[in-house]
């Protein structure tokens, strides 16, 4: 280990436990290494290690897991060199190094923080004074959580909470703001009744951000709704990311906007923009972008043109960036000629979308570099700045040449579009007559197609109800005559089919139902007829025993049709009502009989299986 600073101390060798305690000692603003995993071995290792940090201590990896660069040459590339068999040695060029500017910030945490309040202490068992005491805990804890939403909103910080209630109060209450760790005005405290817990939350992965790289500027176009889509762009007009999600709560559509950089520009497809919108505006303090009108589909899809969306939702999000970055854009090509190489352009745009003049935006921004500290910079990077200089030069030349010429161009092609524009004027006037005529006829015979298809629906409709009556007519016919039982008819032995009987025609206590088809019918099927607590069940043909078992645990007999006089009509039957009393009769019976059969093997088995444990235990 080595640290760099007035007094430069070096160790040979340190634990991890040691080199904890000196960071907390010394606080120093980076942690370099060569390599993460020299410290830890697992990325949980590597989180349990950053949460125990002090603020303001960053861990940087000096070398690049995507360049595959060794600290050998890395050192050497910066004119460093060093002995790769002392560690003391190889600490202090990491140091050097990060103190350059050279290195990846490991980034575990998000820029959100959980904060939880709860009870410090078990409730116990209970007692006499119980519940005066969960009153007392509850009541303190509802205290705490109430000062603290006061402190979150006195700092104007963002937040959604969740509320657990207690007898007499609060159990828990848990803040989610959207804020780091460090900004965070409340830490972890235990107090005899309540205990507070602050932490960060954790990013689904690692990311390893460039020293001295500044969060980068983006557009992104909203689209709120049930479906809620964004798409975000960079300043350069380029597409970085764009989703949708249903019911996509607001604070979670801004904490996803939040990862891939700092919205300067908010943008809407539609005028005036939504509530939605003006809240996430104003939740990253950026500037709203509304179109004079809302966005045609014409003009989203031109828009569009050439970029893959998931839905239309997107789609819409995408076009109200783009036409924001569009409505810019020539402010954006003036800096970009203007800003000195090296300079942060994106920093200088934001500045002029924020109010700033170019050369005062220009301005600011070198003040600020040379603020910094500055970098040793070798003669083999002068002379590339120098090349790429002379380059750039000579590319804006020619682009100049190409700039006079399209001038001329463009001034022809102004005065054809003049002349084409008058003549389509007259044709759109012309035309408009017999248009307007032409549609009017298709919106009629499209309202025509319409009523047509509603009526042949209806018609169909009133002929399956006809049926249905006259089945109905017919059942009561013989039901009414005496010596006929009406019996409802199931094709076949499925759930869907009866669930069909039940909505057409009514499954009720006491209905005896003929089964024409019982193969396939599994016990799912029979415990449904089960469960409608039918009469009895007429059968053509052998039903599965799985089936024939359930019935049997109900008490429902099953009936052979062929011990039956029946009459099968198109949607009911009836049965001859002396035949199926006397049948049903023996078969009631029977089932009843078999039921009292097996509750005596049930007990018999008890029995059987008591006196064995007790002869087991006496032996």
């Amino acid at each position: 280990m080595y640290i760099l600073g007035d007094g430069k101390e070096q160790y040979s060798e340190v634990s991890l436990f040691k080199l904890l305690r000196l960071i907390r000692k010394y606080k120093p603003d980076i942690v370099a290494v060569d390599n993460i995993y020299e410290l830890v071995e697992s990325k949980g290792d590597l989180i349990n290690l950053l949460k125990k940090f002090p603020d303001g201590t960053s861990l940087v990896q000096v070398t690049s897991f995507q360049k595959g660069e060794s600290l050998i040459k890395l050192a050497r590339r910066f004119g460093l060199s060093f002995d790769p068999k002392n560690p003391v040695d190889e600490a202090r060029i990491c140091a050097l190094l990060a103190d350059m500017g050279v290195g990846y910030k490991v980034s575990a945490f998000s820029p959100v923080s959980v904060l939880t309040i709860s009870r410090a202490r078990s409730l116990g068992k209970g007692g006499w004074s119980q519940n005066r005491y969960r009153r007392k805990v509850h009541h303190n804890v509802q205290s705490v959580v109430r000062s603290v939403e006061k402190i979150l909103k006195d700092r104007d910080l963002r937040y959604n909470i969740e509320k657990k209630p207690g007898y007499g109060g609060l159990s828990r209450g848990r803040f989610k703001v959207f804020a780091p760790l460090s900004q965070i005005p409340v830490s972890n405290i235990k107090t005899g009744d309540v205990q507070i817990k602050v932490e960060a939350v954790e990013k689904d992965s690692l990311e390893f951000i460039p020293l001295g790289k500044r969060d980068r500027y983006t557009i992104v176009g909203v689209d709120p709704g049930t479906t809620t889509a964004v798409a975000i762009l960079d300043l350069e007009g380029k597409v970085i990311k764009t989703k949708s999600q249903r019911n996509w709560p607001l604070p979670k559509v801004i904490e996803y906007i939040y990862q891939f950089g700092k919205p300067i520009i908010i943008a809407s497809d539609v005028s005036p923009p939504p509530g939605a919108v003006m809240r996430i505006k104003k939740s990253f303090d950026a500037i709203l972008y509304i179109p004079k009108e809302s966005l045609s589909v014409e003009r989203k899809n031109i828009l569009t043109d050439g970029y893959e969306t998931g839905n239309t939702h997107e789609k819409d999000a995408l076009a109200a960036a783009l036409d924001g970055f569009n409505f810019h854009r020539s402010k954006f090509a003036q800096i970009e000629k203007k800003v000195p190489a090296g300079m942060d352009i994106d920093e200088v745009k934001a500045r002029v979308l924020r109010g700033e003049t170019i050369s005062s935006a220009i301005r600011e921004n070198e003040e600020e570099i040379e603020e910094r500290p500055r970098e040793k910079i070798k003669g083999e990077e002068i002379d590339r700045l120098k090349e790429e200089l002379k380059r750039k030069e000579i590319l804006i030349r020619d682009l100049e040449q190409t700039i006079d010429i399209m001038k001329k161009d463009l001034k022809e092609k102004e005065k054809r579009i003049e002349s084409l524009e008058r003549q389509i004027y007259r044709m759109k006037r012309e035309e408009s007559y017999r248009i307007r005529k032409e549609r009017e006829v298709a919106e009629h015979r499209k309202l025509v197609n319409i009523l047509k298809e509603k009526l042949s629906i209806r018609e169909k409709e009133i002929q399956e109800l006809n049926k249905r009556l006259q089945s109905m007519i017919s059942m009561r016919y013989m039901e009414l005559k005496g010596d006929w039982k009406p019996v409802k008819v199931l094709t076949q032995f499925t759930r869907e089919l009866i669930e069909d009987m039940d909505a057409t025609m009514g499954i009720r206590e006491g209905d005896v139902i003929l089964l024409l088809d019982p193969s396939g019918g599994g016990r799912s099927a029979a415990e449904m007829l089960c469960e409608k607590k039918i009469k009895a069940l007429v059968v053509v043909g052998e039903m599965s025993h799985i089936a024939m078992e359930v019935f049997i645990e109900h008490g429902i007999p099953i009936i052979n049709s062929e011990s039956l006089t029946l009459q099968v009509f198109e949607n009911f039957a009836v049965v001859n009502h002396k035949d199926f009393e006397s049948v049903y009769r023996k078969e009631k019976d029977k089932v009843v009989e078999e039921i009292k059969k097996r509750k005596i093997k049930e007990v018999e088995a008890l029995f059987e299986k008591y006196k064995n444990e007790r002869t087991r235990k006496i032996g």
